[in-house]
């Protein structure tokens, strides 16, 4: 900063809020703050948060010096945001014959709404109310909650924790009906909408080795769409020492014209390694706030 005007330097998934952070700390116009792109690195939504920029500027004023800001290792995760918290209560309602013919999903989450925009209850309930089963009677509702701690976004956002739970509970209704979990989507996806997610559900089966399942082996399949894209996967796991052992993960994804297709294995690969260690290993614990 050199009194009119202000220059950062940074790798961020916003530099729209750099420059707005930036600006507010040295009392300037943001068109008077260049924002100058770096190679991001690792962002997964935590860089789309500036309050890293704000500490810098208010070095910079303080100094009135050119200012460089690293993190340590330990700085980094007790300034970290959170990820969102989220419930969902679901009831289904099934006719004689096993169909699921009425779903209610209460929805919970601490989502931040569309990136500093009103909150907005669709966002919450994305993947859940706009999902390709047919339902004839459904109903989604949506409530964001203040859970008392700074959270940001995870990756895949809201189109983590919403279809993880509501393919949880397909699961837990068609086991419940002794139905195939493969047969009671694939009998929920029989419209002309559906098409692409059900042209993923079968190729999964049939990648996977569905009906061939070795004896001792169990197998999990799960689709979705997301962000215009239809995915799924299927996870084959056993037990050995009442332990989980991981077998194999079998994943497919339509996503239209593929530009880049080492790009998107690349991805699925890294999708996989992610939804695994949330599902495992993660956790951050809370003591005394």
């Amino acid at each position: 900063a050199n009194g009119d005007t202000a220059e950062v330097w940074v790798g961020t998934q916003s530099p729209q809020a750099v420059q707005a952070a930036a600006a507010q700390v040295l009392g300037l116009a943001k068109e008077r703050v260049t924002v100058h792109m770096q190679y991001l690195g690792g962002g997964f939504g935590r860089r789309g948060e500036s309050d890293y920029a704000t500490q810098a500027a208010m070095a910079a004023k303080a100094s009135g010096r050119p200012v460089k800001l690293i993190w340590s290792r330990e700085e980094d995760i007790q300034h970290d945001f959170y990820r969102p918290a989220a419930a969902i209560r679901f009831r289904g309602g099934l006719d004689a014959s096993g169909k699921l013919t009425a779903m209610e999903a209460r929805v919970v989450t601490s989502a931040a709404p569309n990136f500093g925009g009103p909150p907005n209850a669709g966002f919450y309930t994305s993947s859940v109310g706009d999902m390709a089963y047919a339902i004839p009677n459904l109903k989604v509702t949506g409530i964001n909650k203040d859970i008392g701690v700074r959270f940001g976004f995870w990756r895949s956002v809201n189109q983590s924790h919403n279809p993880f739970m509501l393919e949880g509970f397909l699961d837990e209704v068609a086991a419940a009906t002794k139905q195939d979990p493969y047969q009671f989507r694939r009998s929920l996806l029989q419209h002309e909408k559906a098409k692409r997610q059900l042209a993923v559900l079968d190729m999964l089966a049939e990648k996977s080795g569905w009906s061939k399942r070795p004896a001792g082996h169990f197998y999990g399949i799960s689709a979705f769409a997301a962000y215009g894209s239809y995915i799924g996967s299927v996870v084959d796991v056993s037990m050995q020492d009442k332990k989980i052992v991981l077998n194999r993960v079998v994943t497919v994804i339509d996503c239209g014209v593929a530009v880049h297709p080492a790009n998107i294995v690349a991805q699925l690969e890294g999708g996989m390694v992610y939804g695994l260690s949330a599902a495992l290993r993660g956790e951050i614990t809370l003591k005394d706030g």
